[in-house]
């Protein structure tokens, strides 16, 4: 199981998922700039289906994940994967 930390180079990780990320509303996307810029200490990390893999590991979800779940299932799935995956450490996440 790949673990990782609340904590990076750059200070604490906040995590959100967004999917599809290209149909993401302006507003949202003004809201992680907002995250950056008084919270600079913070590496923000958009998930999305591309990069989940590299976050929750290979056996940490099904396919039936993207076939079967509305998105916002999927989000409280990949919710509970990362809490999964950083208990050791905490993690902070953003929910629209």
């Amino acid at each position: 199981m790949t673990t990782y930390s609340l904590y990076s180079d750059k200070g604490f990780r906040l995590f959100t998922f967004w999917e599809p990320k290209e149909k993401m509303p302006a507003y949202i996307r003004l809201c992680m700039q907002t995250w950056k810029k008084f919270l600079p200490e913070c590496e923000v990390v958009l998930l999305d289906y591309s990069n989940l893999e590299e976050w929750l590991g290979i056996d940490v979800y099904d396919e039936i994940l993207f076939k079967d779940f509305s998105l916002p299932k999927q989000a409280d799935a990949i919710r509970c994967a990362l809490l999964k995956n950083t208990a050791d450490y905490g993690l902070m996440l953003i929910q629209y």
